[in-house]
């Protein structure tokens, strides 16, 4: 990507990026209520070579984050926790909505 469309790829990162930290603090915030602790050891940053290997590791991080938050929502709902299921099921569609945002630029 060059120009214009380079720019265009870093604003979606940029965004996304964003809206992720939001998610993080949501998970420490419900983990933190419920008497947990969250993780403090930062798990491994893929990236990619170029923008379009970027773009790929991003969305199978993002596909992988949407089966971990369905399988958190059927907990939730097991467990009968009516706020935790809203929580992910929020933090889920905005992850879709990044998923797709990916799988657009990659055309």
């Amino acid at each position: 990507a060059r120009g214009v469309e380079r720019e265009k790829v870093g604003e979606v990162f940029k965004d996304i990026a964003m809206e992720e930290m939001k998610h993080a603090e949501s998970f420490a915030e419900r983990i933190h209520y419920l008497g947990g602790t969250h993780a403090t050891i930062p798990m491994e940053i893929k990236t990619g070579e170029n923008i379009k290997e970027m773009l790929e590791v991003d969305l199978a991080s993002e596909n992988e984050s949407i089966e971990a938050c369905k399988e958190i929502i059927r907990m939730a709902i097991r467990e009968d926790d009516v706020v935790t299921r809203t929580v992910i099921e929020n933090i889920l569609t905005e992850t879709e909505e990044h998923a797709n945002k990916f799988g657009k630029l990659l055309g």
